[in-house]
């Protein structure tokens, strides 16, 4: 589902930063 795909991204943004 798409809300669990833009916590994921957010997510590895995160991990990114």
């Amino acid at each position: 589902n798409i809300n669990s795909r833009k916590c994921f991204t957010k997510l590895f943004m995160d991990a990114l930063s």
